[in-house]
């Protein structure tokens, strides 16, 4: 959900000029029956879809992963079609005009965006809400199949809707509502922003800064938005806090993520030590033993450890240079004058055209790059997980390197102990019980359970399958950074504008 709201954000940036030659009609009254009847229609289906699920449980309450698939499904298009429904109110519709003028709404800094987008929060509200009898009758078969770590209450319908608008929704409203004001406010002011640097990308260079700046401290926003409590100093925080030191990371705070022990899971959230958060659910403490919230918490450092974070970022950087470049040739081979003989559009439209071809390969390099490196990523964390059970397993009794070397050799640290790796691959798939997840379900940025809890077994028995997993995840992070820097530096060279120099530096 969190791609689909950040794409449906950048939908709304990009239609700020709008394409009326795009429009399929000019008529208000039109645009308002168009943009409610989508609305209505997709929480229509999110019904439908929700009765399928609850009635196949129904049928088959003793094998739930085949509806629990179906429900994944469903939620995908539901999604998917809450996406193309505000690209049509926004590309081919006066929505944009209609909410930017004739509402007034136009000089508001970063509320006429957040307006036009409330049929895509609103149809996501109500999507969950039909959703929820096919949530809870999900979430009641986990808890009855994980009563041996306790029972858990199921989401009354206010909780449900609560934790989704705070975990799906505002986790990215909120630092993209900052970055919308940093856009406006660029804009307001872009002529003093040159007068002040005499640079000619100022307005985009103050964009980037804002948007670092936001991506730096949203973590500690987002600690309150969420509903967050600090770990008492306990049995487990010591325990957790040794393997802190162990490991040199540094961290703000450990926190637990509270949902009325409902959601069984870890994050860590922050770039910096002073602004990173490790999040563990109430539910993962309940429900789970302390050597399993250690397979999680192990998981949750290595992502911190290994710097994905900052790949990530690289990622994000990497994918902009590129467009970036393919932007530039389109300007430099394919001039206006040109393109208006071919498709005979005004320069608006041209415009246009050149955006939203720049936003189209942006969410291909996300939906196929960012998730191949996102799921290669949490394998690399998953490895790191069964170390930091490895360092405190009590007690192994298999055929260990590290443990239980051969005769005459040294433990070898660079090896996986398959006990701990037994260990946290049970902990991947507890998590997934008690979160009503199937355990064979892909997502677009994790493997599935299933797979992870083999491969992590696998390469606990083989060690060159981890000597070769390390090398592909060498290499990607080599990309990421040699191809962000040339990208940069290239950037450098073509756009920094000479009388920059000469205002600066008197060259």
């Amino acid at each position: 959900m969190h791609f689909i709201v950040i794409a449906a954000f950048a939908l709304v940036l990009s239609a700020r000029t709008p394409t009326r030659s795009w429009w399929l009609f000019d008529a208000t009254w039109l645009t308002y029956v168009v943009v409610a009847g989508q609305v209505v229609v997709i929480v229509l289906l999110a019904a439908a879809s929700s009765l399928w699920v609850v009635r196949r449980l129904g049928r088959e309450p003793w094998n739930a992963d085949p509806a629990q698939r179906l429900f994944a499904r469903f939620g995908m298009v539901l999604r998917t079609l809450l996406l193309m429904s505000i690209a049509v109110d926004v590309l081919l519709t006066p929505w944009m005009v209609v909410v930017r003028n004739h509402w007034r709404l136009k000089n508001l800094i970063a509320i006429d965006d957040l307006v036009a987008l409330t049929p895509f929060f609103l149809g996501a509200i109500l999507c969950w809400t039909a959703q929820y009898p096919a949530e809870r009758a999900i979430r009641a078969l986990a808890a009855d199949r994980g009563q041996d770590g306790g029972g858990r209450r199921i989401w009354r319908l206010g909780e449900y809707l609560l934790f989704n608008i705070r975990f799906q929704l505002l986790l990215m409203v909120v630092p993209m509502t900052g970055f919308l004001a940093a856009y406006d406010l660029a804009d307001k002011y872009s002529m003093q922003l040159y007068r002040w640097t005499h640079f000619d990308y100022a307005e985009q260079a103050a964009l980037m800064v804002a948007a670092g700046l936001m991506f730096l401290i949203s973590p500690v926003i987002l600690r309150y938005v969420w509903s967050t409590r600090v770990l008492p100093p306990t049995a487990l925080r010591e325990r957790l806090q040794r393997i802190c030191n162990r490991i040199r990371m540094r961290y703000r705070e450990i926190l637990i993520w509270q949902s009325d022990g409902v959601v069984v899971n870890g994050c860590v959230m922050g770039l910096l030590p002073a602004v990173r958060y490790i999040l563990l659910s109430d539910g993962l403490l309940e429900t789970m033993k302390d050597e399993q919230v250690e397979a999680v918490f192990g998981h949750e450092a290595g992502h911190v450890k290994h710097l994905h974070l900052h790949f990530l970022f690289l990622f994000a950087a990497l994918s902009m240079l590129l467009v970036g470049g393919v932007l530039l040739l389109i300007w430099t081979y394919v001039p206006y004058q040109d393109a208006r003989k071919w498709l005979s559009v005004s320069r608006t439209e041209w415009n246009s055209v050149v955006d939203l071809t720049a936003m189209t390969m942006v969410a291909i390099c996300w939906l196929f790059g960012f998730g191949w490196v996102s799921r290669r990523f949490e394998r690399q964390a998953d490895v790191f997980g069964v170390r930091c059970v490895g360092d405190d397993i009590e007690s192994c009794d298999r055929v260990c390197r590290i443990h239980h070397p051969p005769d005459g050799q040294k433990p070898d640290r660079k090896a996986l102990c398959p006990a701990a790796a037994d260990i946290f691959a049970e902990s991947l798939h507890r998590i997934a019980v008690l979160n009503g997840i199937p355990p064979n379900q892909r997502s677009w940025r994790h493997s599935s359970i299933a797979s992870r809890m083999a491969f992590v077994r696998a390469l606990a028995a083989e060690p060159k399958k981890l000597r070769r997993f390390n090398r592909i995840i060498i290499l990607t992070k080599f990309i990421l950074l040699a191809g962000t820097a040339a990208g940069t530096a290239l950037s450098a060279y073509l756009y920094w504008p000479e009388q920059f120099f000469k205002h600066w530096f008197g060259k």
